[in-house]
């Protein structure tokens, strides 16, 4: 006789629905697969977790790491066709590749004429998300081959898709991308539809609830065309790095105006142009902002410490907001040792917008103010890859001379200032600047 206690089968279907719902990394992964090993039953389960989220990764640009991605769809295909419930449960697809727009003939067709990608895109028929990211500069949506092209129109015009993210493409159809009815976020970098394109006179009804718009603004003008205002919209991550991106930006910030909550601005001009920001951005139509996030990227060649359109964008509202947490993001490049005062205690711009967040009277609500503060040094890592031993010393210096920063803002104890400090060996860095 059988001795051994036998679990009840929903206590498994519990533990595989557990494993489900952790992140895959290489833990879960391994134990999903040995589930798969058990029965059909749990094979069925645990396969649909397994590849629920596909992701084919790139590793470089040459021409033998085309031919590895075009393997990896070719390996994909066979697995689906060997598999046919697998595909209709991916929830999620997306391919990064690095074609240019000159490539060498053999390299393109790998991928842009990959005859594996339309057949596995096809076989998607409940996604969620699609991605597909170029990490070179944009290739032409017309080079993709015909069958590719019809395949990311079936994808797109899933009433399953909730989520799209294109990056680095030319001559993309805006009307390929409106077919997305159900779409609720919409990621776009370096998106161009056709240069001679006219703007549809219909706009197509994509109830957003989140965008981001990184150097596309043509294409996001021919999706959403018009003034109307964007009422489902919630969440907006836009680049602000020179006047066309302010003004295609604050054109979206007023058109959400009624409900935009989040407000992420990673890529912030830094120089001191005095009219470029906030130019004509004013934060206070934003009626229901919660949360800002800032960031800014500086290098010595700048000769700017502090962004001055941070305070000044923060500074302007002619209404009082109702922001309640701010980030703030700074990444130095290339400091040097010995310029950690200048960056801090003498740098005018941390009064500047320490003065502006401690209005009260424009900022009521303003509960939490977060600085993420990166610094970039060169230094001679000893045999082991550890950094010499100056770096903990140099990191408790500046860590003191950060906690000292928008000290009117902390000591009005409605706001909590908090500051994340990390130092690290930058490429950009002189070799002068060795601790």
């Amino acid at each position: 006789m059988d001795s051994c206690p036998r679990l009840p089968w929903e206590l498994f279907e519990c533990f595989l629905e557990e494993l489900g719902s952790q992140e895959l990394n290489s833990a879960v992964r391994e134990a999903l697969a040995n589930c798969a090993l058990v029965c059909h039953i749990f094979h069925f389960k645990a396969s649909g977790y397994l590849f629920s989220d596909i992701v084919v990764t790139k590793i470089g640009a040459e021409t033998s790491e085309h031919a590895r991605t075009a393997k990896r769809l070719k390996d994909l295909h066979h697995i689906f066709t060997a598999n046919e419930t697998l595909a209709p449960r991916v929830r999620s697809f997306s391919i990064a590749t690095s074609v240019g727009p000159v490539e060498p003939r053999v390299g393109r067709t790998l991928i842009l004429g990959n005859q594996h990608l339309p057949r596995i895109l096809t076989a998607l028929t409940a996604l969620h998300h699609f991605g597909w990211s170029n990490y070179r500069l944009a290739f032409p949506w017309d080079a993709l081959s015909d069958s590719i092209r019809i395949a990311l129109r079936t994808v797109f015009g899933r009433p399953t898709l909730r989520s799209l993210a294109l990056e680095c493409m030319d001559n993309v159809p805006p009307a390929d991308i409106a077919c997305c009815t159900g779409l609720t976020h919409l990621r776009l970098m370096h998106v161009d539809p056709p240069p001679n394109l006219d703007t549809p006179s219909e706009v197509p009804v994509l109830r957003l609830e989140s965008l981001t718009e990184y150097n596309s603004p043509r294409m996001v003008n021919a999706l959403l065309g018009g003034a109307a205002p964007l009422v489902e919209l919630r969440a907006l991550s836009v680049w602000m790095r020179h006047d066309e991106q302010v003004a295609a930006a604050w054109a979206l910030m007023q058109r959400v105006a009624p409900t935009l909550e989040e407000l992420n601005i990673p890529e912030l001009s830094h120089f001191r142009y005095p009219t470029l920001i906030p130019g004509p951005v004013d934060l206070g139509v934003l009626a229901r902002l919660r949360t800002l996030s800032l960031g800014c990227r500086l290098t010595t060649l700048d000769r700017v410490i502090f962004p001055l359109g941070v305070a000044g964008l923060l500074r302007e509202p002619k209404s009082p907001t109702r922001l309640e947490h701010l980030a703030l993001r700074l990444d130095w490049v290339d400091c040097t040792v010995g310029s950690e005062e200048a960056r801090f205690l003498r740098e005018p711009g941390w009064g500047a917008l320490d003065d502006a967040l401690a209005r009260r009277e424009v900022y009521p609500a303003l509960r939490e103010v977060g600085l993420t503060l990166r610094m970039g040094y060169g230094w001679v890592e000893d045999a082991d890859g550890r950094p010499p031993g100056g770096v903990v010393r140099m990191k408790e210096k500046v860590q003191r001379l950060a906690e000292g920063l928008l000290a009117k803002v902390a000591a009005s104890g409605a706001v909590k200032v908090s500051v994340n400090l990390f130092l690290y060996k930058s490429i950009y860095a002189s070799e002068m600047s060795q601790i």
